[in-house]
């Protein structure tokens, strides 16, 4: 008797278990009905190697979100591993998402706040990681995966994510014939396992020795071209607009990109531009740090005088930035950049550089500055901490009286950023033949750390970085010129002056019933 009661007991168990799976898989296919056509279609796409280029704000998040839970709820046991650069970008990027998503869709999972775990209740695994440093690649060794997803690809130290791809994470997806993901928006170095598989030279196609047609990747787009017929790829390569993305909160996002393109005034080729917001690979393959064109770029002062000692253009208000990147064995280099609220162009106008100077030699050089330009004009002056910066701009303020304010070094990839994007739009002005455009010009990435070549001639670059940082020219709106007076334009004005000021005194008079004196007419 005991024998057939617990045989019923395990079929009821069975059958309890089939329904909860069927429902929590029923539940997650669902959640494939909130994409969009392309971004369902790179979940369905059977390949096990794929790749996401796209802007910002596209929906990429939201699509690697659905994609990791669909998996973890339909797979039997499923192993699935998240990783972005560091461990607080990877939680703030899907940790609540996922919750959010968990609740909605009622998919029963548990978290485990402590190590960033997803479970579910068949077994099922997904972990979400930061791997920062050749260090945390240990720790993904060993387990073999169904799907890894790694997000923001294009961040990420460049032999560090080879480093991941093709000796810890691949050996392991044979295991469960596992996908392998790497999603991303372009970024500004032209080098590394992203931009190998999603760059414009992904899709050559070559011939091996034995024959054989091959290229690192193909767009998914022309998966029915005829001319992939007989060629050989490794990476299925998806992507969408900006403009595509209409859920919440995103619906409006490429409509705030044509206002913030209009509010910078960047072109079509604008750095910033073409990556974060068409999520395009410039269409440059040059290592250079930056995007300093002579031709484009230099600009030639004019006549100088006591009132213009630098031969800016005349007719505006110039405002001057003065930045200083410290050294001592290292050249010291200083900068000086000049913007008005008028003109739309950042010029560099004065610089300086010079090596094993104390900091009385530092506080010399400042006052040559100061000796230039009246005080009052100068909108701040800035000095990086790095090294002995830090004791040096102490020193100035205690002992010289010459007050710097702290350069942030650690933002110094965006503020190259806005540099390069300066130089395209040519709207950053260069002097012809500066020790900074010399630099400019040679001044390479080191792919390998993802940062300007340590053993290359800097200084002034860094001292530049400073001055672009703190300009507000991106600002400036024309100037409102005046009709001189006696012309007649300047009567015309006079005129009109004269007829609004009538008209408004009548449209006083008729709201207040035409009860108001000559003395309350003159007050208003």
């Amino acid at each position: 008797m005991e024998s057939r009661l617990e045989a019923v007991f395990q079929e009821l168990a069975r059958e309890r278990a089939g329904r909860t799976r069927n429902t929590s898989a029923m539940r997650a296919t669902k959640l494939l009905d909130r994409l969009l056509p392309m971004q369902r279609a790179f979940v369905d796409d059977p390949s096990t190697r794929k790749a996401i280029l796209c802007p910002s704000r596209a929906g990429k998040s939201y699509t690697l979100a659905l994609y990791l839970l669909h998996t973890l709820c339909t797979v039997p046991r499923a192993s699935v591993l998240y990783v972005a650069f560091i461990r607080s970008e990877a939680k703030e990027i899907m940790w609540q998402l996922i919750k959010g998503l968990d609740e909605e869709f009622e998919l029963g999972l548990t978290f485990g706040e402590a190590d960033l775990t997803i479970n579910t209740r068949r077994g099922g695994v997904a972990r979400l990681a930061g791997c920062g440093s050749w260090g945390d690649i240990d720790k993904f060794r060993g387990v073999p995966r169904h799907l890894v997803i790694l997000d923001e690809s294009a961040t990420w130290n460049a032999q560090l994510l080879s480093d991941l791809v093709y000796k810890v994470i691949e050996p392991r997806l044979g295991d469960y014939k596992g996908t392998l993901v790497m999603a991303g928006t372009p970024g500004e170095v032209l080098a590394g396992p992203f931009y190998d598989v999603t760059g414009p030279n992904a899709f050559n196609v070559t011939a091996a020795d034995d024959g054989t047609m091959r290229a690192m990747s193909r767009p998914y787009a022309e998966r029915a071209d005829g001319k992939w017929r007989d060629i050989q790829w490794a990476w299925s390569v998806h992507g969408w607009p900006k403009s595509a993305n209409t859920s919440e909160p995103g619906q409006n996002a490429w409509a705030e990109a044509l206002k913030l393109k209009e509010r910078n005034g960047w072109s079509n080729e604008s750095p910033i531009w073409v990556r974060e917001h068409l999520g395009r690979w410039i269409a440059d393959d040059s290592k250079l740090v930056s995007r300093y064109d002579a031709g484009r770029d230099d600009w030639t002062p004019g006549a100088r005088t006591a009132e213009n000692p630098f031969g800016l253009p005349e007719g505006h208000a110039w405002r001057f930035v003065v930045a200083c990147d410290m050294g001592f064995h290292d050249p010291f280099a200083l900068q000086v950049g000049a913007y008005s609220d008028t003109h739309p162009d950042l010029h560099q106008v004065y610089e300086y550089e010079a090596t094993g100077l104390t900091v009385t030699g530092v506080a010399d050089a400042i006052r040559k500055v100061h000796a230039l330009i009246d005080p009052e004009d100068i909108e701040i002056e800035v000095g990086d901490m790095q090294g002995l910066g830090g004791m040096v701009i102490e020193t100035l303020a205690t002992e010289h009286g010459i007050y710097l304010e702290p350069l942030a070094q650690k933002d110094k990839r965006d503020h190259i950023e806005m540099a390069n994007a300066g130089f395209v739009d040519g709207r950053i002005k260069i002097l012809r033949g500066s020790r900074l455009a010399q630099e400019m010009l040679y001044l390479a990435w080191d792919v390998s750390l993802m940062k300007p070549r340590g053993n290359q001639a800097n200084h002034n670059f860094d001292a530049w970085l400073g001055v672009v940082r703190h300009s507000r020219h991106l600002d400036a709106r024309p100037a409102l010129i005046l009709p001189k007076p006696g012309t007649p334009e300047f009567r015309a004005e006079r005129e009109n002056a004269e007829e609004d000021r009538i008209a408004s005194r009548e449209k006083k008079r008729a709201h207040h019933g035409g009860g108001l004196n000559d003395e309350a007419e003159w007050r208003e």
